[in-house]
């Protein structure tokens, strides 16, 4: 039997599977995104965002007519967000799969003869299965990627992206359906021909996204990421609404100089005051279904519900895009590698312009190795950094030329805060995609030479290339990084603090088992101007997890 419910348990859809030695139940959170297809071979339920032409067939139709003429060769061939469930009458052998980035990841848990799947883990968790997984705590803490186990629970289960939960007869097992590429294409290194085709990609993948929706929104600051976002989606002829927060009293965060270079092109610009959203403000949302969390939770809420009341059921972002240039940290190790000539210029410029420690930091040994690190080293303990150190020895290695890069794009850790983001926008019955997350545009990035992704006095040079004559020059220009943080710190540290610290110092508090105590002590205690980001981020990791923790008792 497949049984398909929404949240409340409300029944959506459900068929006898002759041949099957299981039972399905299938949780999903939004059921506009759910479709099924049913023929005398097979059944295909699909759940999430399809972003392709499939004329007038429905995304289950043209998942399995797919997988009828490739069998599993044809899941590469998807592109969207989203969960598959496909059942083979014959042969009675099911599968369960997400798609290749993990935008929408499988949760599931096995109890008898019956296999429970969500789009969450919440609606599968009870007393008996609710305990926390240690081990992913411990990433969580670092900061750093799980290449396996990646649920925040021991018992419930969470698909790695790529991997396919294959069912026949007794045996549950999860196998690999996919590997990215890690070639780079060295031969072809004309930024403006790569600039234009991102300009291609980018209206395809926003067409192909926002198809369905006559009108969108676009999460708006006034960073090149979002704004080539909004700028591009003018080119589908639909109307595009911004959404953008103002902090008058904040310089440091404040982006109106920028946004408001944007208002002579044809958006139905909204903005609002952003600095009363700060967070932990009373209510602070607390998930079951991660610790992590984010810090600017109330903002995005209000753009939410803003679009929300206009009938914009559908938002696209700029985020993640940063993941992507994150491969111009090898910037100069690829000229080196691939281009000698011209990397001995460069490293002359270098020099002449920044100094030897400066340039001397382009070519660390790090960049050389295909290993990543543990960015938290520093602060954990030296028990819990130990056993993390262990598990990466284990740790395929990664063979691409940007493996910093690599791993941000295709890790756990990025596809869960992509996927909980999903949790947020459906209790304001929106819709929140990710043009730089989309797989045509990832694949087409991480074949790029690092070089052309930025330098270190020319970031983002494909996008800047990319935006010329679209973009205003303000923001092509602008040195200044996006940040929020002037309003993380009015909120942790000014109106909630006697809230975190009685939160961090509870009996019941747990966080030191993973964190040095010193290390948080020095910002719970002494915060100053020449408090770090990385330690106001320790902070919160820690205070996200104990809230969850916290919250669990409640299961």
């Amino acid at each position: 039997m497949l049984l398909i419910t929404d949240k409340h348990g409300l029944e959506l859809f459900s068929k006898k599977l002759t041949n099957s030695q299981k039972r399905f139940k299938f949780i999903v959170h939004c059921k506009e995104l759910l479709s099924y297809f049913v023929n005398e071979n097979s059944i295909t339920v699909f759940y999430g965002f399809l972003d392709m032409d499939i004329e007038n067939l429905s995304p289950a139709e043209f998942v399995n007519s797919k997988i009828k003429l490739k069998q599993y060769d044809s899941l590469a061939d998807l592109y969207g967000s989203f969960v598959i469930f496909h059942y083979e009458m014959n042969s009675g052998r099911s599968c369960v799969f997400s798609d290749i980035l993990g935008d929408f990841l499988v949760n599931y848990y096995i109890y008898e003869k019956e296999i429970r799947i969500s789009d969450f883990p919440q609606p599968l968790l009870n007393k008996t299965n609710s305990s926390i997984n240690h081990k992913r705590l411990l990433h969580y803490f670092a900061l750093t990627q799980p290449q396996n186990d990646g649920s925040f629970f021991s018992e419930i289960k969470q698909l790695s992206p790529r991997k396919l939960l294959e069912i026949e007869n007794d045996r549950v097992q999860e196998v690999n359906y996919y590997q990215p590429s890690v070639d780079v294409d060295f031969k072809h290194s004309d930024i403006n021909i790569a600039a234009n085709h991102l300009l291609q990609l980018m209206q395809d993948v926003i067409r192909l996204q926002t198809k369905k929706h006559q009108q969108f929104g676009v999460t708006l600051s006034g960073g090149m990421d979002s704004t080539f976002v909004a700028a591009n989606g003018l080119k589908t002829g639909k109307k595009v609404s911004t959404y953008s927060y103002l902090f008058p009293n904040m310089p440091e965060a404040d982006e109106k100089i920028w946004i408001d270079s944007m208002r002579n092109m044809e958006f139905d610009m909204n903005t609002f005051v952003g600095e009363s959203y700060w967070p932990l403000k009373p209510e602070w949302n607390i998930s079951l279904n991660s610790p992590v969390s984010n810090p600017y939770r109330h903002l995005k809420t209000v753009i939410y519900q803003r679009a929300q009341s206009q009938n914009v059921q559908l938002l696209l972002s700029g985020v993640f895009a940063d993941h992507l240039y994150s491969g111009s940290n090898y910037w100069l190790i690829d000229q080196i590698k691939h281009s000698p000539l011209k990397a001995i210029n460069s490293l002359y410029q270098l020099l002449k312009r920044f100094g030897v420690r400066k340039s001397l930091k382009q070519i660390s040994p790090a960049k050389w190795s295909n290993k990543i690190g543990i960015a938290g080293s520093r602060w954990m303990t030296p028990d819990s950094c130990s056993v993390l150190k262990k598990e990466f020895v284990n740790y395929a290695k990664i063979q691409h030329s940007h493996p910093q890069q690599f791993a941000l794009v295709y890790g756990m850790s990025t596809a869960q805060s992509s996927w909980l983001e999903n949790e947020y926008a459906f209790k304001e019955n929106v819709f929140i995609r990710h043009p730089f997350r989309d797989r045509r545009i990832v694949d087409f990035m991480m074949k790029l030479p690092a070089w052309l992704l930025g330098e270190t006095n020319k970031r983002k040079a494909l996008l800047t290339t990319a935006g010329k004559g679209m973009l205003p020059d303000s923001i092509l220009n602008r040195k200044k990084l996006t940040t929020l943080s002037p309003l993380f710190i009015k909120g942790v540290q000014e109106k909630e603090f006697e809230f975190v610290k009685q939160v961090l110092t509870d009996k019941s508090s747990t966080w030191n088992d993973f964190i040095d105590t010193k290390a948080l002590n020095k910002v719970l205690k002494s915060p100053d101007e020449n408090t770090k980001e990385s330690e106001y981020l320790l902070l919160w990791q820690c205070l996200s997890y104990e809230l969850w923790k916290n919250k669990l008792t409640e299961v």
